[in-house]
């Protein structure tokens, strides 16, 4: 029922994308209603259309159609921020002020807001690139008074992090994290290890922390005299009170909330299966909150759940004949239980999955548990008597400063991490169901390895497979990156070469959030080039992510008399990275397996042009198919190329965003564009593109796409030269 609820959530608020949405629910839907009874269709089809109704009442709230709706500009607003702001994105309710009732992603950098305190927030709307809300970005927090049980729960709160970071010195960044939720003063280089490593589900506050906190505490009950009931009563409010009080994170609220639907199933008296208690918990919090169903971080807490239950005890049966004694036997299953169900998820959201994550779980698990249980009674004893709590508190610190060296060595490791394509993820699940079917009445020792083997085999096809299927195919992918420009190119034997990478600010860099994941998404792991096609930082930006995530075979740009410094910052990380840097002039022509790809500007004399009209002009030549790739130039470059391109142009990347300054009337009526691309973010600042642009555009013919209202743009071109046009959000009108 719970997955029948989630599968109609996701299609009612347009997760699944159409027609494989309707295709992906009638199908499952048919399958499960072929081995159900009547009694159970009633319930599913019951289940199925609540979570349609669900996902379109959170899909049409006003608060988030507000948010959707909401330009960018100054914001100032008051709520309380959810979860624990820090270097990474959190969320603040807002209360009053614009969109209020509403739940905004912010992101918050260098500002001191405790989470669920009330505060005034001073800030910038972001209008989102990707029909998604708008996001705030937090310039300045102000706390706002606080009466009652919020207040009191805020003032402990603050003691208890004053404490922690006068207990534990050097080692209080870490504990912080690992009590008390609060990352802002843990090295940035730090959360990447947890992550590279497949451990930073040890680092945030989740099921993990609530279940060691809650053994804790319950063993610490059976010193009292109290029954087996109130005891276990007891046990969870506790729980539920240290989840309250460090301002009820995601996915230790959903773990106190399971602990909480077990608690009720064991007072009940009769056995119930955990995969009941699961899909309980899961029903209720996609009841109250919809909208949620399409959080990473509810589908990996439950996915991980749910491996647990299924796979722990089969998998420890499996190991038993490596002869492990059992403790280690049990932790190894639980490790792989959990890791091979939140694995796809993993691929799918953040294109990459940790090599090292299962050994090094086994070793920094119990680690993790000794320093949790240290740190939170080093803090209990010591309010009380400092004597006592002094070699409790030694010993944290020291087990603190093994468990980061330990997390940094792991990550340390070549291929710690492999970047994961969604059609690899998807490949090795069908793989999986494929033997899962075959091998369905074998024995564990025989099953378990056949699917291993699948899991490994289908996706190692791929490649091969994709290079048949996708022989002589050329693809253009306008990537969504907001107000800027990154443009992918593909070649018809596979290899790709990336034209601009978006922008960067304080808090958002579009080659790390957009671009790095969209490439990963479809396999990428190596560039043949980067071009930039100037230095403005809406091109140039995000290209210092690319640089190091991605292998890179050369560097092109034109050449700048007087670089920015972050220009010069990503020229010397270009070089430390080995990566030659070339100067781009008309007249080159970069190889890319049978697509000509060639540079028509900037020409010599245009050195002492402007940035904009300095920028690298490249034209794609795949047979009877061109697409022009203008950057930022004007309309005074724009009349020069008109005799080099050509009539009957394919595809035209509107310059400029689609500014007054360029798109001439004399290029655009020369060349004839069958369809022009417009990258821009949602409601600018600028008022990109210019209505009299856009009219232009469609005066000649032009079909006129935009990033900000139909995401990102893909063309495919087959070696007859016929191409299709596909947009991430079909049906986005003017």
């Amino acid at each position: 029922m719970a997955l029948a609820f989630a599968a109609g959530a996701l299609l009612a608020q347009g997760r699944i994308p159409l027609p494989a949405g309707p295709l992906l629910l009638a199908a499952g839907t048919g399958l499960i209603l072929a081995f159900l009874r009547p009694g159970p269709r009633v319930l599913l089809t019951l289940a199925g259309v609540a979570g349609l109704a669900g996902g379109a009442a959170a899909r049409s709230d006003p608060s988030v159609a507000c948010l959707t709706a909401v330009a960018s500009g100054p914001a100032v607003l008051e709520g309380r921020f959810e979860g624990v702001p820090g270097g990474a994105p959190t969320v603040l309710a807002i209360t009053h002020g614009t969109c209020a009732g509403a739940r905004v992603r912010a992101l918050v950098e260098d500002v001191e807001a405790p989470a669920g305190r009330r505060v005034r927030v001073h800030g910038w709307w972001r209008a989102s690139g990707d029909a998604a809300p708008a996001r705030l970005v937090v310039q300045r927090a102000e706390p706002l008074p606080e009466r009652g049980l919020a207040g009191a729960a805020l003032r402990l709160r603050g003691r208890a992090l004053e404490r922690t970071g006068r207990t534990f010195g050097p080692a209080a960044p870490v504990l912080e994290a690992l009590l008390l939720a609060r990352r802002e003063r843990l090295d940035p280089d730090v959360s990447d290890a947890f992550a590279r490593s497949g451990v930073a589900h040890l680092l945030a506050i989740s099921g993990f922390h609530v279940g060691v906190v809650a053994a804790g505490v319950y063993a610490a009950l059976l010193w009292l005299p109290l029954p087996y009931r109130p005891r276990l009563c007891a046990a969870v409010a506790i729980v539920g009170g240290y989840v309250a009080l460090l301002g009820f994170p995601g996915a230790a609220t959903r773990a106190a909330l399971f602990l909480g639907v077990g608690l009720l199933v064991r007072l009940r008296g009769r056995p119930v299966a955990s995969s009941v208690t699961l899909a309980g918990a899961a029903l209720v919090l996609l009841v109250s909150h919809p909208g949620w169903v399409a959080s990473p971080g509810l589908q990996l807490s439950f996915a991980g759940i749910a491996g647990l239950v299924r796979w722990r005890r089969p998998l420890a049966a499996a190991l038993r004949p490596l002869g492990l004694p059992a403790p280690l036997r049990q932790a190894l299953a639980a490790n792989l239980a959990a890791t091979v169900a939140t694995a796809p998820l993993v691929a799918w959201h953040f294109g990459e999955v940790s090599v090292v994550g299962v050994p090094a779980s086994l070793v920094l698990t119990p680690l993790a548990a000794l320093v949790i249980t240290g740190g939170l009674v080093s803090l209990g004893v010591g309010a009380v008597t400092s004597a006592l709590s002094a070699p409790l508190i030694d010993l944290t610190i020291r087990g603190a400063s093994l468990f980061v060296t330990l997390v940094e060595a792991a990550a340390a490791l070549p291929w710690a991490s492999l970047p994961v394509s969604r059609t690899t993820c998807v490949a090795a699940l069908v793989g999986a169901g494929v033997a899962q079917r075959l091998t369905r009445r074998a024995r564990a020792r025989v099953r378990l390895p056949a699917l291993a083997a699948a899991v490994v085999a289908v996706p190692l096809t791929l490649p091969a497979l994709q290079g048949w299927g996708g022989r002589g195919r050329f693809e253009l992918h306008v990537i969504d990156v907001g107000q800027g420009d990154a443009i992918a190119l593909r070649s018809p034997r596979g290899r790709w070469v990336l034209v601009d990478a978006g922008g960067r600010g304080r808090a958002f860099d579009a080659g790390r959030d957009r671009v790095v994941p969209y490439l990963r998404a479809r396999g990428v792991r190596r560039l043949e080039a980067l071009v930039l096609s100037h230095a403005d930082l809406d091109h140039s930006g995000g290209a210092a992510a690319v640089l190091d995530a991605l292998e890179v075979g050369a560097f092109l740009g034109p050449g700048v008399a007087a670089p920015s410094e972050p220009y010069r910052d990503l020229l010397r990380a270009a070089a430390g990275a080995g990566v030659p840097w070339v100067r781009a002039v008309a007249g080159d022509e970069i190889p890319f397996d049978g697509v000509r790809l060639s540079v028509l500007a900037p020409l010599p004399e245009d050195s002492l042009a402007s940035l904009n009209d300095r920028s690298v002009v490249l034209v794609a030549r795949y047979g009877s198919f061109d697409a022009l790739l203008t950057g930022d130039i004007g309309v005074d470059v724009e009349r020069r190329l008109v005799g080099r391109v050509g009539p009957d142009l394919e595809v035209l990347k509107v310059a400029h965003h689609g500014s007054s300054t360029s798109s001439a009337a004399e290029l655009l009526e020369g060349t004839g564009p069958a369809l022009a691309l417009i990258s821009v973010g949602r409601r600018n600042r600028y008022g990109h593109p210019d209505p009299a642009v856009v009219r232009r555009l469609e005066g000649v013919g032009a079909r006129v796409l935009r990033t900000d209202r139909h995401g990102s743009i893909r063309v495919r071109v087959s070696p007859g030269g016929t191409w299709q046009v596909r947009v991430a959000r079909p049906g986005s009108g003017p």
